[in-house]
């Protein structure tokens, strides 16, 4: 495809700190769906998995400008941007694609067969927005719509839940195997209602990346639920594991 034959989008007034969420919710998202064995059926998580990499192999290049124009501004301080692309048509099928399986996705959140939360409404909002911008510019050659919070209907204030604490004791290794029957473990916890969670590993000698990724996504799923994961007794060689990652000041209350 030449140069010629690619379109202009705009994405006028994006909210960086939303947007930044939304990016984090969605990297938790991809690392739980890493974990979840989808051998037995050609589900929505292997689905998101196959578009997600097909996205990275395709898009990836053509938005890098645009994400460090984006990182600048933060750093700058500034809380809103407006991103200019230059993109192929069929980039409005794949989104379409997108939106479907996360929808989809969602609803396996939304029945607490994920550790991950559904997107929150919020996020949910920039997500519609920021698809159907592409949608309509790239097919309809529409005028670029500003983001803005009064697009959105406010949200009904819940009353906040009280804490509930649970400890866990891990009686294996964290690799992929012992990571699958942990996880239902996890979850478990939380469709009973805990929000902050002690994870003993004193029988735990050995974590790999399987493993820090359902620990991060459950540090995150515990924090947009207002509570927090302690892991306590963690042994000489997990500790050194969780320092290379940078992850051990996160995780770990000395």
């Amino acid at each position: 495809m030449t140069n010629d034959e690619f379109r202009p989008v705009e994405l006028r007034g994006v909210p960086l700190a939303l947007a930044g969420r939304s990016a984090d919710h969605f990297a938790t998202l991809m690392r739980e769906l890493a974990l979840v064995d989808a051998s037995e059926d050609v589900t929505a998580h292997r689905r998101l998995l196959a578009l997600s990499e097909d996205f990275q192999e395709k898009y990836a290049r053509l938005g890098s400008a645009q994400r460090e124009r984006a990182e600048a501004a933060v750093a700058a301080g500034a809380t809103t941007i407006d991103l200019h692309y230059r993109v192929p048509p069929d980039l409005a099928d794949d989104i379409g694609r997108l939106a479907t399986l996360l929808a989809e996705v969602d609803d396996f959140c939304r029945n607490g067969e994920l550790v991950t939360l559904v997107t929150p409404p919020d996020l949910s909002r920039y997500r519609e927005w920021v698809f159907e911008e592409f949608r309509a510019q790239l097919r309809e050659s529409a005028t670029p719509r500003e983001w803005t919070e009064r697009r959105a209907a406010p949200e009904a204030e819940e009353e906040a839940s009280p804490s509930v604490l649970a400890t866990i004791d891990i009686d294996e290794d964290l690799d992929l195997e012992g990571t699958a029957r942990v996880r239902d473990l996890i979850s478990q916890c939380l469709e009973n209602g805990v929000t902050d969670l002690r994870v003993d590993l004193r029988r735990c000698e050995f974590v790999d990346s399987v493993g820090i990724s359902l620990l991060l996504t459950t540090l995150a799923r515990l924090r947009d639920a207002g509570g927090s994961l302690i892991l306590v007794n963690v042994s000489d060689a997990v500790q050194r594991t969780l320092r290379r990652a940078g992850i051990y000041d996160l995780l770990v209350r000395d």
